[in-house]
């Protein structure tokens, strides 16, 4: 009757005959946390597959490549569902494929692209799946072809997430007798602002 937490960190799983990586019970509570984990080539299911209950589970899932798997990238029943920093891209059906979900979910800062079905489908009754602020190969966003269910698509990027900023100094003239001050930032999962001469 305990249930026990899951956490998966620096995983690589390819090619597997079905999912590549399974977490499959019904525990009351259990909190699933995976972080850098490459997902790739399932031939015949998906790339992650969890099927928990959807009674308190919590499930976090960061920096996740899952590409070229026969079903979805990510296959997801919990409580609550939190994506992000993801790339989901090639797969045989849905990029993520939220099946049940009771609380919350959401995927951002994501780049969800040439998935066969869906790059977002939502099989959750009651529930409007947050997937703003990814990246749909158009900045413009996904077409309604690519969302399946309730999905909140709104505020899309404008280019895949993860692009570095390169500034090269010698663009901004500066002359002996003046003072200049330049402030960059840069949002997202890139290495950040490169500064070069």
């Amino acid at each position: 009757d305990s249930a026990e937490d899951v956490s998966l960190t620096d995983v690589t799983a390819k090619n597997n005959y079905e999912t590549n990586v399974l977490i499959d019970g019904e525990p009351l509570t259990r909190t699933v946390e995976i972080t850098n984990a490459t997902l790739k080539g399932s031939e015949t299911d998906s790339g992650l597959g969890i099927t928990a209950s959807t009674e308190g589970n919590e499930v976090t899932v960061t920096n996740l490549t899952a590409t070229g798997n026969d079903a979805d990238g990510i296959f997801l029943a919990a409580a609550t569902a939190e994506v992000t920093r993801s790339t989901l891209s090639g797969n045989g059906d849905a990029g993520i494929d939220f099946t049940a979900v009771s609380g919350s979910a959401s995927i951002s800062q994501s780049s969800l692209i040439n998935n066969e079905d869906a790059a977002v489908e939502n099989q959750a009754d009651g529930v409007t799946v947050d997937a703003t602020g990814n990246w749909w190969g158009d900045p413009a966003g996904p077409g309604t072809e690519a969302i399946i269910g309730n999905v909140d698509t709104s505020d899309p990027l404008g280019s895949a997430p993860g692009a570095s900023l390169l500034f090269n100094p010698r663009s901004v003239a500066l002359t002996p007798d003046s003072q200049r001050t330049l402030t960059l930032s840069a949002a997202g999962t890139g290495d950040g602002v490169a500064v070069y001469e």
